[in-house]
């Protein structure tokens, strides 16, 4: 629409008049009346689209008047709103648009050239502003009772449904090991924690590095915990991070060039140790979220 309003503004469609003006002659007739179709007698002066802006303007109480250029459209319905995204400058667009497409239609012998067909486009459009999500509730602002005459209404918030999360104790004769990094100041602290079946504290890893971000703390975390785990001969380790970002990397096993080969390092500690790295919600990593 916004690239249609565009072509307009330069005068770059392909209506009679302007073809003429290119040397293209043929005989010229709007779809609504018997004078020669140009832009502003499209968009502006026929009767049919002064009755579409006459209808509009009565809704949203914009004075009555037969404008004569597109520019002064926009600036009358732009002068009652301040806020840019207001559905009061998306009008302007959508009755240009629904014209143009009218004419087309008609044109082509697809469908017959009406007010009603314009305005019941018009009003569809408006219907699916707030379902689409091109616009919210906010930008009818001042305009609510207008809203309710084209069934638009505030999108109902979805219902959140209660999550119990709970620490899980990992599989008899395994250990889990927890794992978390924190960021601030250019240090990381990296913090890891080691439980038996039972949910007993077999072990707790902590100490700083420096760091570049929150991501490379949890990297050096998962780095140096797991290798830690795998020299004193810890085996089979459920290994859990609250770092969605980390397990997709360890996972894919794809990150940025300076974080490849720390990566390949993480996922062979996995390996030798015959360990399983997954993703869990923050609320499960508090105690190690805690050590960092």
């Amino acid at each position: 629409m916004s690239f249609l309003v565009w072509r307009i503004l330069k005068s770059w469609l392909p209506i009679d008049s302007l073809l003429h003006r290119k040397g293209i002659h043929f005989a010229s007739k709007c779809q609504c009346c018997r004078n020669v179709e140009s832009l502003n007698h499209v968009f502006l002066t026929n009767q049919i689209a002064i009755q579409v802006w006459d209808h509009y303007a009565r809704i949203f109480g914009i004075r009555k008047q037969i404008f004569t250029h597109i520019h002064l459209v926009f600036k009358a319905w732009s002068l009652t709103v301040s806020d840019k995204g207001h559905i009061r400058r998306l009008i302007p667009v959508l009755i240009l648009w629904s014209l143009w497409v009218a004419r087309n239609k008609a044109k082509h012998g697809e469908q017959r050239y009406s007010f009603h067909g314009i305005v019941q486009r018009i009003n569809r459009c408006l219907a699916i502003t707030i379902p689409s999500g091109i616009m919210q509730f906010k930008h009818w602002k001042g305009d609510l009772g207008v809203a309710a005459l084209f069934n638009v209404q505030p999108l109902k918030p979805r219902p959140r449904k209660p999550m119990k999360l709970l620490w899980i104790n990992p599989p008899s004769g395994h250990y889990k090991l927890n794992i978390d990094g924190a960021f601030k100041d250019a240090w990381g602290g990296l913090g890891g924690i080691i439980r038996d079946a039972q949910g007993c504290i077999v072990m707790v890893v902590a100490f700083c590095l420096p760091a570049s971000s929150a991501l490379d703390s949890e990297l050096l975390a998962a780095y140096h915990i797991i290798d830690w785990c795998v020299i004193r001969g810890f085996t089979d380790l459920r290994v859990e991070t609250d770092s969605l970002l980390l397990s997709q990397m360890l996972h894919t096993g794809k990150a940025h060039w300076l974080r490849q080969n720390m990566v390949v390092q993480v996922n062979s500690f996995l390996q030798v140790s015959r360990s399983e790295l997954t993703h869990i919600w923050r609320e499960q990593n508090q105690a190690a979220d805690y050590v960092s």
